[in-house]
């Protein structure tokens, strides 16, 4: 099974966290937050499941979670959305959220396994899955892509595969952030988002090291890029606003 991580600018997570901070990390390497980013899973069509192993992890209060999945793209494939508990059959529709409370207790990984059920068949398809309250708000995401080895799939992910660094400092913030990147150094476009991509604020500025701020953003996850006067974009950085 071949995993690839994607630095894209799919920006997917959560408007309040009421001080909440979940990360979802890869089983392999605990050290890597992968939320807000894209996964690649190729598998092949006789597979029984094309999987990625997911821990999410709880760094504030507990707090308890289902696991909801929203198509992009399927091929008329089966999915499933697993916990701690099970792994459930996603209906064939374009939410789904599983049944069953998940609590993470503060700094102990939870299980959490999106899969694709190939059937033989060649498969492609895009799916966000959100880490959710019982209420249904997002606290965390990840998209993952499935594709089986000989698939012709044509999924419109921007992977932008060369983007610039940039820095920001403190976070979690309150108050004001510091933004730094090689990419302002000519000016640019600072842009924040929430979960489903929806524009939050805008910031035009003119240094590669610029201050600015935040004391008009709620409490929450916010995922910032930014967008160089000569065209470059950066990676996207996840915020904390307490």
């Amino acid at each position: 099974m071949k995993l690839i991580i994607l630095a894209i600018s799919l920006i997917l997570l959560s408007s309040q966290l009421f001080g909440q901070d979940i990360k979802i990390v890869s089983v392999n390497d605990f050290s890597n937050d992968i939320s807000g980013t894209s996964v690649e899973i190729t598998g092949d069509k006789n597979d029984a499941v094309i999987y990625f192993d997911l821990k999410v992890i709880n760094e504030g209060a507990p707090v308890d979670v289902k696991y909801q999945r929203i198509r992009e793209v399927n091929s008329g494939r089966v999915d499933q959305v697993c916990d701690n508990s099970l792994c459930f059959d996603a209906d064939d529709v374009y939410s789904y959220t599983s049944p069953i409370l998940n609590t993470l207790e503060t700094n102990v990984p939870s299980t959490f396994k999106p899969q694709l059920i190939p059937n033989g068949m060649e498969s492609c398809a895009v799916h966000n899955y959100y880490v959710v309250t019982e209420s249904g708000e997002a606290l965390d995401s990840v998209t993952i892509i499935f594709r089986t080895t000989n698939a012709n799939c044509n999924l419109s992910v921007d992977k932008n595969e060369e983007k610039t660094s940039m820095n920001i400092f403190p976070n979690p913030a309150k108050d004001f952030i510091t933004i730094k990147s090689d990419a302002l150094k000519n000016g640019g476009t600072i842009v924040f988002l929430d979960a489903l991509g929806k524009e939050i604020k805008r910031s035009f500025v003119n240094s590669e090291n610029t201050k600015l701020s935040v004391n008009d953003l709620k409490r929450g996850v916010y995922f910032v890029n930014i967008y160089g006067a000569a065209g470059t974009k950066s990676s996207v950085q996840r915020l904390i606003i307490q």
